[in-house]
């Protein structure tokens, strides 16, 4: 979360004092060091996901198949 991002020194907070307050956040040098870090693991995610729905999808047929052949009788 930001407040364990800012305790690393990743991130910092800047509080106006307004109403209603706002805060702002922004990357520290340390932060934006680690950003082609964390574009990479953002990257990765959906990757993942949409390499598991294409082995779904080649497992569909058998899928249907074992659904038409059911064995519905009780």
């Amino acid at each position: 979360n930001l407040r364990q991002m800012e305790e690393d020194g990743l991130a910092k907070r800047e509080i106006f004092a307004e109403v209603p307050l706002r805060v702002e956040y922004s990357l520290t040098n340390l932060g934006w060091k680690l950003r082609p870090l964390i574009d990479a693991l953002a990257d990765f995610g959906p990757t993942k996901r949409k390499q598991k729905a294409l082995k779904n999808l080649w497992n569909l047929p058998q899928i249907f198949l074992n659904f038409l052949y059911q064995d519905v009788s009780v």
